[in-house]
């Protein structure tokens, strides 16, 4: 519990951070926005304020796993063996998809555009599943419904994960 309860400490640390950088360069692409530039200059400038921004959201959804992962201790909730797996996974991907959209932004590479594409694809067809597996148990009783609503919310997030990356890709490769 202690190593959670750290690592959720890191995650809020991180994500003001994250606020920081983000408000720093926004007014940065702002001066750089207001000066004459090219059409081509131009887009591109507005592909970093939403690739910005997106970086920004998935900081605000790491935060929010972290708060969610806390309640939990907090309330000291019990989930599944296979609730437990199951969120391991889709985070695996999630934090994957997250990498390899960074990593794109240093080194544009067509592999990683198609690669996070196929992940965020993968993250969506995993949150339905997990989802209905999620329902399933509860119906059996092998879930507690408190511990159900913070798994859904769990789930929410790591798919938006999935959604932000996928667009930091697409901002990048515009």
């Amino acid at each position: 519990m202690k190593m959670i309860q750290k690592k959720c400490m890191e995650v809020f640390e991180r994500e003001r951070y994250i606020n920081q950088l983000e408000a720093e360069i926004t007014k940065y692409l702002v001066k750089i926005a207001n000066a004459s530039l090219s059409p081509e200059q131009s887009k591109k400038i507005t592909s970093m304020f939403h690739i910005v921004n997106d970086v920004e959201r998935i900081g605000d959804h790491a935060d929010n796993i972290a708060e969610l992962a806390q309640y939990s201790i907090d309330n000291r909730l019990k989930y599944s063996n296979a609730a437990i797996s199951e969120l391991r996974g889709m985070t695996n991907i999630a934090y994957e998809a997250v990498e390899e959209a960074i990593s794109v932004m240093t080194k544009p590479r067509e592999d990683f555009y198609k690669s996070v594409l196929d992940l965020e694809k993968e993250i969506d067809r995993m949150e339905k599943v997990l989802r209905d597996n999620h329902i399933m148990r509860l119906n059996k009783g092998e879930c507690e419904p408190s511990s159900g609503v913070v798994y859904l919310d769990l789930l929410s997030n790591l798919e938006r994960i999935g959604d932000h990356s996928a667009n930091i890709v697409h901002m990048a490769y515009e």
